[in-house]
């Protein structure tokens, strides 16, 4: 059977192998951090991707402009189409056809 010294010091071994394992993993993340932060930013790569974006913006604004024009002209065909039809109902109204 163990003493309680015994298990203190594998306790305390446990613990100092465990602090050093967390002093190594947290040097090398403290080393990729470091890394990561000296690395350039993709300014370019963010570019294009903007210029992407605004570009199928633009396309989707003419759509949306194209799309209101054509109902703009179709409203103002309403009337249009509306008189015709009440002239020809007068006319055949009239002519007795």
């Amino acid at each position: 059977m163990s003493s309680i010294k015994d298990v203190d010091e594998s306790i305390d071994a446990i613990i100092k192998e465990a602090e050093k394992k967390k002093l190594m993993i947290l040097k090398e993340a403290e080393k990729k951090a470091e890394e990561i932060l000296k690395r350039p930013i993709p300014v370019e790569e963010y570019r294009r991707e903007a210029e992407a974006l605004i570009a199928s913006a633009r396309v989707k604004h003419d759509e949306i402009i194209e799309k209101a024009k054509k109902d703009v002209e179709n409203l103002r065909n309403i009337p249009q189409e509306r008189v015709r039809k009440a002239v020809e109902y007068v006319v055949k109204t009239v002519v007795g056809l």
